[in-house]
Formats: structure tokens, C-alpha cells, sequence
């Protein structure tokens, strides 16, 4: 309006009016368009963040249940080592035992071979000899039988063993 009142010399006016509309109308577009694209990085950075925490929360939880499986596989381990160690001093103890009742045996056969050979020496020490061989008997036999008891034990630790 002022430019149609001022005549020629507004007509440079009107021009620069127009040309600073279009220039506040881009500027306007330009705006929104920058609101726009901010709204859109801003969601995705909201995601992005989000997702990251779910990710890290995810991570945390799978990390812990795995250190949780580790810890208790080990102790099953020690637990297992122990019961292997218990079970091998039992074999060894077995073991000793009836390497004492075969000393016993060899023993009480040493000494049966010497009341024989005095048997032998003389008829005269035969009831005696006989006497003592039977007590020797009666304790061979006392042996055997701690021997079978020592066997069965040995071999049903030895099936435990097998077993592991």
C-alpha cells in the first residue's frame, strides 16, 4: 500500500516488500522443514537410546545366568573331586587291609608248613601238632572269611569307581 502511495519511487519498495514476503514465507518453510527433520533425529535418538538399554539390560541378565551355570558347574566339579578322593582313600585303605589278611594268610601258611614239618620230625608230637594245626585252621579260616568280607567291599567300591 505505502509503495502505490509513494508512487514511482515505491515501486522499489514494493519489489523489496514482495521479495523479503518470499524470503520470510522460505524461512517459515525452511523452519518447519528443520522441525520436522529435529523431531525425526530426535525419535531416533529415543530409540536408539532405548533399544541401547534394553541391549544392556538383555546383556546383563544373559551374563549373569552364564556366571551363575560357571559358579555351579565348578562346584559340582569340587564336589565330584571330593567324592573321588574320599572313594580312592577308601580303595587304598581296602586295599591295605587286605594286603595285612594276606600277610596273615602267608603267616598262618608259613606256620602250618612248620607244624607239618615237626609232624613229620616226630609221631610222638603228632596229637599236638594236629592240635595247633587245627587252631591255625580255625584262624586261616577266620581270616578267609574277613578276607571275603574285604573283597566284596573292594568290589563293590570298585564298581562305584567304574560307575563315575
Amino acid at each position: 500500500m505505502e509503495a502505490t502511495r509513494a508512487g514511482e519511487a515505491g515501486k522499489g519498495f514494493a519489489v523489496v516488500a514482495r521479495e523479503i514476503r518470499r524470503l520470510a514465507d522460505s524461512c517459515a518453510e525452511t523452519a518447519s522443514h528443520i522441525q520436522e527433520v529435529s523431531g525425526v533425529v530426535t525419535g531416533a535418538v529415543n530409540y536408539l537410546s532405548g533399544s541401547a538399554q534394553e541391549l544392556a539390560e538383555y546383556l546383563g541378565e544373559a551374563l549373569r545366568v552364564q556366571l551363575e551355570q560357571s559358579v555351579q558347574t565348578g562346584r559340582q566339579y569340587r564336589g565330584d573331586a571330593a567324592y573321588i578322593e574320599t572313594a580312592m582313600a577308601s580303595f587304598n585303605g581296602q586295599a591295605d587291609r587286605l594286603r595285612e589278611s594276606m600277610e596273615d594268610v602267608a603267616a598262618s601258611i608259613s606256620s602250618i608248613s612248620s607244624a607239618v614239618e615237626e609232624a613229620v620230625a616226630g609221631v610222638t608230637g603228632v596229637t599236638g601238632s594236629t592240635r595247633v594245626l587245627a587252631e591255625e585252621m580255625a584262624g586261616i579260616t577266620a581270616g578267609m572269611d574277613a578276607n571275603q568280607e574285604i573283597v566284596g567291599e573292594l568290589r563293590r567300591q570298585v564298581d562305584i569307581f567304574a560307575n563315575l
